[in-house]
């Protein structure tokens, strides 16, 4: 492609993706890559997808100048990848970017200016985000040293937080700055430099299969005394674990890649001693982490866990889906205004979602359905499937027709977005929050602090802008959601019955819980889609019956057909806590065994008498409600 000015010849650039088995994601990020204007040229490396994939991705080659090619014999890694992706780029900026990364508009735009505002910046990089809008521990981060690394496996920064010989590698809880700023490393995600500076650095070191790379690429520009931008202005969606590969297999590689790493930058120099004995706790990391994953094959028959999980997840949505023509069609007030258009339903993959979706399929509604990386190989005349982020800018909301919004993702999503779905001709809204506002308001830990907060500052935004646009409001707040074999509080329990037999709880564990089945949450959204008592409300939407928690686990046993083996542990929360702590896991604390001792009841007589809300008792259905079978 011809330059024809300075702005093409100095703002061009070279995309570099390394795709394996990336999975659906691949198809947006490829989309969010085609978007920039700044775009050169894409340039995928596909070290060994799917047939059907690489099909596809040369049918888009051909209809696509932009999209190169290149198939390797054999799946050379990432960092050779790279290098081999960079050996064919011919733009002035080369980015290396992941193939379950999703950009927002003008990604390069703005990367290139704040690479131009700082020339002295050798690399860029940018808020690496998890699809729940938290920025990921990688995105910024120290440089890697045999001390922080000695920090970090013995956590040693919970001794003395502050003080400056105890620092975290990842910098990603410090708060945000407000331009960009320069880090001594930062993810490979997302990273983008100039093709001149990546060819005098020698490209990755191809020793790195995948792992580690990105901290020794970044180690090797502060050697050559380059610096590496962070700009906080940009946030990438970074999905990770798309991959179907084996746990045994990314374990190996992280431990090759630390191994090398520390071999090749302080093995001489420094303190010897520290980074062998740093690579001997690696390796040593490595046998216990291998006996784990030996174990967890053991227990559930799986050669990898996840990845099965995930495939298998996948085929029960889309059975899910298809079970809708086995629902008696419920009746359906219409809307105040003229034909109604499709409904635009966000979360669409979730439990939740895929409960209401199969309602409106069964009650022969039109519906553009929003997901994120769960593809569902599902079609249907009224469906639309639409992929993408809510709290990016990548959704192309023109060509929607709405003038219903049920939305069920992450509530403090939703209010910066409800003038986009305004445009759109949304004039109703339902969407869900929870009633953690209350049951968790007294919670000691951070994380659900933190968690109430942005339901409560969610729902009171929603309210006010939906009032100030004119759009018809509900908000439902449901209780323990289960039924469909998705969520993550029932599934959960069931899960450790099957693997142990038994089940921990904290003595006596009589507080009282309101399970809630997701299609009595689906029937709610159907019975209230245009029904003016349920205007600027919000609702609490409970289970059909009262029942201690340990009697509810008693159920999951019976449904199971297994004895009853219920364990009380006065000190499970203090077991929670140090789970919590050493597999870094803020959303699983004490806090929730403490509360297997308080009662989290609630009121749901205004939805009864509104829309005669009519819930079912708990795992009425046995099994079916725990482990369902669709294909009957």
């Amino acid at each position: 492609m011809p330059h024809n000015s300075a702005r093409d010849v100095n703002r061009n650039v070279s995309v570099i993706m390394v795709s394996y088995n990336t999975g659906p994601v691949l198809w947006r990020s490829i989309e969010s890559v085609l978007m920039q204007e700044e775009l050169h040229e894409l340039i995928i490396i596909d070290n060994g997808n799917p047939t059907e994939v690489r099909n596809k991705l040369q049918e888009m080659e051909t209809a696509e100048p932009r999209l190169k090619l290149i198939f390797p014999k054999s799946n050379l890694g990432f960092a050779s990848g790279c290098n081999l992706g960079a050996k064919q780029a011919t733009a002035e900026y080369l980015l290396l970017l992941n193939p379950d990364c999703i950009l927002p508009r003008h990604t390069f735009s703005m990367a290139i200016d704040a690479l131009n505002a700082y020339p002295e910046a050798s690399v860029a990089g940018c808020r690496i985000m998890n699809p729940d809008n938290t920025e990921q521990s990688g995105s910024r981060r120290r440089l890697l040293t045999p001390w922080i690394a000695m920090v970090e496996f013995l956590k040693l920064y919970y001794i003395l937080p502050d003080h400056p010989l105890f620092q975290r590698i990842h910098l990603h809880e410090a708060p945000v700055p407000d331009k960009p700023e320069f880090v001594p490393a930062i993810s490979g995600a997302f990273m983008m430099v100039k093709a001149a500076t990546y060819h005098e650095l020698g490209g990755i070191d191809e020793e790195y299969f995948f792992h580690v790379e990105d901290l020794d690429f970044c180690y090797q520009v502060y050697k050559k005394g380059g610096k590496i931008l962070y700009i906080p202005q940009i946030s990438v969606v970074h999905y990770r674990s798309t991959s179907y590969v084996s746990p045994f297999f990314i374990e190996w590689n992280k431990t090759r890649g630390f191994s090398r790493y520390f071999s090749k930058n302080f093995g001489k120099t420094g303190f010897p001693g520290l980074t062998w004995l740093i690579i001997v706790t690696i390796y040593l990391r490595l046998f216990l982490r291998a006996i784990a994953l030996s174990g967890t094959m053991l227990l559930n028959g799986k050669a990898s866990l996840e990845q099965r999980r995930r495939l298998d997840d996948a085929a029960k949505r889309a059975a899910f889906l298809d079970s809708y023509s086995q629902l008696e069609p419920l009746t359906v007030q219409t809307a105040d205004n003229s034909s109604e258009s499709s409904i635009f339903l966000a979360g669409a993959s979730g439990q939740v979602g895929l409960a209401i979706l199969r309602r409106l399929l069964a009650a022969n509604k039109k519906v553009t359905a929003l997901y994120h990386s769960t593809a569902i190989n599902f079609s249907h005349p009224n469906l639309t499937w639409k992929q993408g982020d809510l709290f990016q800018d990548t959704i192309d909301m023109e060509n929607v027709e709405t003038d219903t919004l049920v939305y069920t993702p992450a509530l403090w999503l939703l209010p910066p977005l409800l003038d986009d779905f305004y445009k759109a001709g949304v004039r109703r809204l339902i969407c869900f929050s929870s009633t953690s506002i209350v049951a968790k308001a007294n919670s000691g830990n951070s994380f659900e602090k933190s968690l109430v907060a942005k339901f409560v500052w969610g729902e009171q935004e929603v309210a006010k802008r939906c009032n100030e646009l004119g759009i018809k409001w509900t908000i439902l707040r449901p209780t323990l959601i289960y039924g469909i074999g998705f969520d993550h509080n029932v599934c959960s329990v069931r899960r450790f019955i099957k693997s142990f037999g038994f089940f921990p709880v904290a003595s006596p564990s009589t507080g009282l819980r309101q399970p809630v089945h997701a299609d009595d949450l689906a029937i709610a959204v159907m019975s209230m889609l245009h029904n003016p008592g349920s205007y600027s409300k919000s609702f609490n939407l409970c289970g059909g019956e009262q029942l201690e928690y340990r009697e509810m686990v008693g159920r999951i046993f019976d449904a199971l057909g297994k004895k009853r083996l219920i364990l009380p542990i006065r000190l499970l929360p203090f077991f929670v806590d140090m789970y919590s702590i050493i597999r870094n896991r803020p959303d699983i604390n004490g806090e929730i065994a403490r509360r297997m001792n308080h009662n989290l009841i609630f009121d749901d007589s205004e939805a009864r008498d509104c829309f005669n809300y009519q819930p079912r008792a708990f795992l009425s259905a046995g099994i079916n409600d725990l482990e369902p079978d669709f294909s009957k």
